[in-house]
């Protein structure tokens, strides 16, 4: 019955024109007049000169309910902030919230920017870089902009190799900064101190996938990948990026420095893996070998407030259910996916609840404790190696070495006498047999905070008690 009545909802919502503010939005800009009226005036992060600057949004699929071009005014923050998605968001849902979902995911977005002293109107896109999708969007744009001609600006090293193809005349094209070459452009204003990263686009990707990007690493970037969506020390791209860069609007709110600097990719690679300094200016840029009480000063001046973490419970051996924990929250003692589970169990129906128990931190304390590798235990292995300065201040050293830890745990890792036998006993008085295969779900009491859900960065597994329990070790599976 409720899925029915969320149906019909759906259903009427969409059939009807949105409703949109003209205080904020328009379907047409008639003058320039007009356009002031929505505008706003910023300090352009492709020129350093004033403009003003106006958000759109071009409806790609044709639907009747729904504007072909909504042009809408930039949230307070200003353009730079708003740009690739997230001010569009924030300035439609002042507009006509009916337009976030589901125009917003089948429309292109756009910013056009005036710059008064060359009386020159710049349309830049965020995904349309090809010839016929660049001209079909600009004549689109065009037919309900009527202050003045609109000039295509292609900014990315893909829109400039693209408009280099386009059939001469057929478009008006600017291609780069206005005002020539320019060898420097300052697109988020700070300092930050962090390692020098060197990413080609193969290495961004292979970084990105594995979650090796941190906010201690400084990167040199031959592009703004498309998929930018980290918090780093800093960015610098050896090309001129665009207006509508995830880079730039990371790098605004977390007020860490972003430039374009020619010539980045060859400059500065002699200071490849080092900590350096770095800060943007609008006038210029500083990028230099530092040292760790240098960086520690600044990294402690722009660090977030700290997690309130409670030390793990070591006190406990018994292995309880999810029913022994309900109605609790004991990350402390079996980490954050049993904690919030257990927390939540009472409000669960009793039909639709999964049963369950949870291995508490002593026995992962016992394992290092208990294994050695020559004269020390994974212990004290673990404690001198988070001590280490480098380990601290370096990510693609720190992740090199917790890889070996992981593998020297998984390798030679010593299970606490019984262990195995215990929760395989566990199993059957849980789940009614030791043939059921189970889940095994890593955690840790850091684990799903309300601010670090930490989605991903655990390991899970499947698991037959009685394949440990038999002399087969090569199967097959025996539950």
């Amino acid at each position: 019955m409720a899925l029915g009545a969320i149906g019909v909802l759906f259903v009427s919502l969409c059939s009807q024109s949105p409703p949109m503010d003209e205080t904020f939005c328009r379907t047409d800009i008639r003058g320039t007049e007009e356009f002031l009226s929505l505008a706003r005036r910023i300090s352009a992060p492709e020129t350093g000169e004033d403009a003003w600057a106006l958000l759109g949004l071009l409806v790609l699929e044709s639907a009747p309910d729904l504007p072909r071009i909504v042009f809408v005014m930039p949230p307070p923050q200003g353009v730079p902030a708003a740009a690739g998605g997230f001010g569009h968001e924030a300035a439609l849902r002042v507009c006509s919230p009916a337009l976030l979902v589901p125009p917003l995911r089948r429309a292109e977005r756009f910013i056009i920017f005036w710059l008064p002293d060359r009386e020159t109107y710049l349309v830049s896109f965020r995904n349309l870089a090809a010839f016929e999708e660049v001209r079909e969007g600009l004549a689109e744009v065009q037919e309900h902009f009527l202050a003045g001609e609109l000039t295509y600006w292609a900014l990315t090293e893909r829109e400039i190799e693209e408009a280099a193809l386009f059939p001469p005349g057929t478009i008006p094209v600017q291609v780069g900064p206005v005002g020539g070459d320019r060898r420097f452009i300052p697109y988020a204003i700070g300092r930050n101190c962090g390692r020098l990263r060197f990413l080609s686009p193969s290495e961004w990707s292979e970084a990105h996938r594995e979650g090796r990007l941190t906010r201690q690493d400084i990167l040199v970037l031959q592009e703004i990948p498309a998929d930018f969506d980290v918090q780093v020390a800093g960015v610098v791209s050896a090309s001129p990026q665009t207006p509508l860069s995830h880079a730039n609007i990371i790098a605004l709110q977390e007020g860490t420095p972003n430039a374009y600097i020619a010539g980045a990719w060859e400059l500065f690679r002699a200071l490849a893996g080092e900590l350096v300094y770095y800060e943007v200016t609008p006038q210029g840029y500083e990028l230099r070998p530092s040292d760790l009480r240098e960086a520690e000063r600044l990294w402690k001046a722009m660090r977030p407030a700290p997690l309130v973490i409670a030390p793990a419970d070591f006190s406990k051996q018994e292995l309880p259910s999810l029913h022994d924990l309900a109605g609790t929250y004991r990350p402390d003692l079996v980490g954050g996916k049993a904690a919030y589970l257990a927390k939540f169990l009472p409000a669960i129906p009793p039909e639709n609840r999964v049963p369950g128990f949870a291995i508490p931190f002593a026995y992962l304390r016992r394992c290092l404790a208990e294994t050695r590798l020559g004269r020390r235990t994974l212990a004290e292995d673990l404690t001198l190696m988070t001590q280490m300065p480098r380990f601290q201040t370096d990510s693609v050293y720190r992740s090199g070495l917790l890889e070996q830890f992981r593998e020297a745990l998984e390798e030679t890792g010593r299970i606490p006498e019984g262990l195995v036998s215990r929760i395989a006993r566990r199993i059957e008085e849980v789940f009614g047999s030791a043939g059921v295969k189970v889940r095994f779900r890593s955690s840790s009491n850091a684990e799903d905070a309300l601010l670090f859900p930490a989605a991903g960065l655990y390991r899970s597994t499947s698991v037959c008690a009685l394949d440990s329990l038999d002399a087969d070790l090569s199967g097959p599976c025996a539950c």
